[in-house]
């Protein structure tokens, strides 16, 4: 009898092997070409990195292979268009972190009759952009942020994680163009020129 049932749990950790192992890549890029440009009236833009990541524990966007500051670079490129004038787009990255926290889970046999959150990763994505006149001054500024968390089972494989991740950055990301797209509109007058309609 003792067999059999070791026999049956061998069987279903090999079946959860195998269903992790079926889970798709995830994408190692993040494009926002499906929207229009939002053009402005600028000579150029600026990325300015003021978070750093601290590369350790329990910090883990640096393990992304997309992490939310590349997911801004992204979406400079992709969104923003800079159509020529005086005065230059400062797009400043104020928080792009992600901390993991452990979760409690059964462990031992007991934990054998069920698949539970064993991590949870907590991602905020704070941006700013500012219109810099010649001398220095700040024109006029928008700025967004954005809170997005996920979880992964305890039997996660990297792959699993890895597509956790990108989901998080990817939500993030839509959460800060949602809301930069509609503070652009409201606050940067005649520095628009034109732009794509707007997300909901």
């Amino acid at each position: 009898m003792m067999k059999k049932i070791i026999a049956l749990f061998l069987t279903l950790g090999l079946l959860t092997a195998c269903a992790s192992n079926d889970a798709p890549p995830a994408p190692q890029d993040m494009s926002f070409k499906d929207q229009a440009p939002i053009a402005l009236a600028v000579s150029d833009f600026q990325i300015v990195q003021d978070y750093k990541s601290p590369m350790a524990a329990p910090n883990v966007e640096h393990m992304f292979a997309i992490s939310p500051a590349k997911a801004v670079e992204s979406w400079v490129k992709d969104r923003l268009s800079a159509k020529g004038g005086q005065f230059l787009a400062r797009v400043v990255i104020r928080d792009a972190s992600v901390k993991e926290t452990e979760l409690p889970y059964t462990k031992g046999w007991r934990g054998w009759f069920s698949t539970e959150e064993a991590a949870r990763y907590d991602g905020s994505l704070s941006v700013m952009i500012e219109i810099v006149r010649p001398d220095g001054y700040v024109e006029a500024y928008v700025s967004a942020k954005s809170t997005q968390s996920r979880t992964v089972l305890e039997n996660a494989s990297q792959s699993d994680k890895d597509r956790v991740w990108y989901d998080l950055t990817r939500a993030l990301a839509n959460d800060i163009d949602r809301e930069l797209s509609k503070q652009i509109s409201a606050n940067f007058g005649p520095i628009l020129m034109t732009r794509g309609p707007a997300t909901m």
